[in-house]
């Protein structure tokens, strides 16, 4: 497992993709921690309002519950995306085995073809014919 880092680093490549999920992620759990706060921030102003019979023992705990746990689950989102950054980093090995599995693609396409064929029967044929090689082909 990589270090986390957040910054990219210059003479790398990454998968911005991948990046682009992670941040997306990072900011929805982010949004459900505002939230838990904004929970834990309406419960001590209905005491100041009156609004509410909890005791003040109850309100503290309570919000005291949610603002530690709101804060534990925003370091657990930081922590995830910043491994899931620096795992982002395209290597060496990850463009080779794109490269290799690009030329296994169509060797692997004319053994489900001809296991298909061997076998006679139609849905197995047309279920491999379709396959991940053919579909990635159409893309490049």
């Amino acid at each position: 497992m990589k270090k986390m880092s957040f910054k990219k680093e210059a003479g790398k490549q990454y998968d911005e993709s991948a990046r682009n999920l992670a941040k997306r992620k990072c900011t929805m759990i982010y949004l459900v921690v505002f939230y838990i706060l904004y929970q834990a921030y309406g419960i001590v102003n209905s005491k100041l309002m009156n609004e509410t019979t909890m005791t003040w023992t109850g309100v503290i705990i309570g919000a005291g519950i949610l603002v530690v746990g709101s804060l534990t689950v925003a370091v657990f989102a930081t922590i995830k995306m910043g491994k899931e950054l620096a795992e982002s980093e395209i290597t060496e090995d990850a463009i080779e085995a794109d490269i290799n599995r690009e030329a296994d693609c169509g060797r692997d396409e004319e053994t489900y073809n001809e296991i298909a064929r061997r076998d006679r029967n139609e849905e197995t044929y047309n279920e491999h014919t379709t396959t991940n090689c053919r579909e990635e082909a159409e893309t490049n």
